[in-house]
């Protein structure tokens, strides 16, 4: 019998598809996101919020072949390791480096060690289990996907360090929600509770539609295929803290997500094509030998 490539869980309406972490036969085997907890579809109220983004054939080793909530943790000693050693990338493993050239996640790197996975399946909830130990590097990360009411999805993660040296970089939320194909254009909203200042990426192709408004991110025309967006380092404009905490809507859906976190940001993107619009929230962490870091996000679909 074949192997079950995704599990389904469910409170009351609520569902979400998720993909089993496999690098030999399953349906995500990229090294850019984090195995654990990589979604295929969230659906609430008979509603399709997320499922696939991307266009023409379906390859598992594409860098973003993920929808919904997907998470990417920096990589750990690349900048160090000679070509044909390993460098580290939490939930995926040890990495071997190809050439002198600098990181990038597009780059299928070669899986040094994938380390020990298990899993732990419910009704409303999955708990995901990724242990490595690789020289001086070595972690002991748990990621619980549960349905905890219905219509609010929480990522509750627990990363204990157990090797010899820090662990130390980010850790980030694409947040693929393409609201069942509606598209990226007027109506699209990003609502952040201040008043945002941000650091617009310039590109061949960048669309005109998007700006910023005190009620954070509005689109004034459709994207079309080819046109993207990028607000680097959005925070608020009167220097206060950054909280984690914002709602991303679909006008021509009537569709939306709001996300919460008591995780600490240190910075805030937004990104997109005529497809989706994606914020992404980064949060520092710095874990010396011995010590755990935990953080819960919360999506409530409205």
């Amino acid at each position: 019998m074949e192997a079950e490539k995704t599990v389904i869980i469910s409170k009351g309406g609520s569902l979400a598809e998720l993909v089993l972490p496999d690098l030999r036969d399953g349906l995500y085997r990229g090294v850019r996101f984090d195995h654990s907890g990589v979604f295929r579809e969230i659906r609430c109220g008979g509603r399709v919020y997320s499922d696939r983004w991307l266009e023409g054939e379906e390859d598992p080793y594409r860098h973003d072949n993920v929808t919904g909530p997907a998470e990417e943790f920096s990589e750990i000693g690349y900048d160090e390791a000679a070509p044909g050693s390993p460098f580290l990338k939490i939930g995926v493993g040890t990495l071997l480096k190809a050439d002198d050239a600098p990181y990038a996640f597009t780059s299928l790197y070669q899986v040094h060690n994938p380390g020990e996975r298990s899993l732990r399946i419910r009704e409303d909830g999955v708990l995901f289990r990724h242990c490595l130990r690789d020289g001086k590097w070595g972690y002991d990360y748990e990621k619980e996907v549960l349905w905890e009411e219905d219509g609010c999805l929480f990522l509750k993660h627990r990363l204990c360090n157990t090797g010899t040296v820090s662990l130390s970089g980010t850790v980030y939320n694409h947040n693929f929600f393409p609201f069942a194909g509606a598209g990226t254009g007027t109506g699209t909203a990003v609502d952040l509770p201040f008043v945002p200042t941000g650091e617009w990426r310039r590109w061949p192709g960048d669309s005109p539609a998007a700006r910023l408004s005190p009620e954070g991110v509005r689109l004034d025309g459709d994207l079309v295929p080819g046109e993207k967006v990028c607000i680097e380092s959005i925070v608020p404009a009167d220097g206060s803290a950054l909280p984690y905490r914002f709602t991303v809507r679909s006008g021509k859906a009537e569709l939306g997500v709001a996300v919460s976190s008591e995780a600490p940001l240190c910075r805030l993107k937004v990104w997109g094509n005529h497809r989706v619009l994606c914020v992404e929230p980064f949060t520092p962490f710095d874990s010396a030998p011995g010590e755990t870091f935990a953080w819960t996000l919360k999506y409530e679909f409205i």
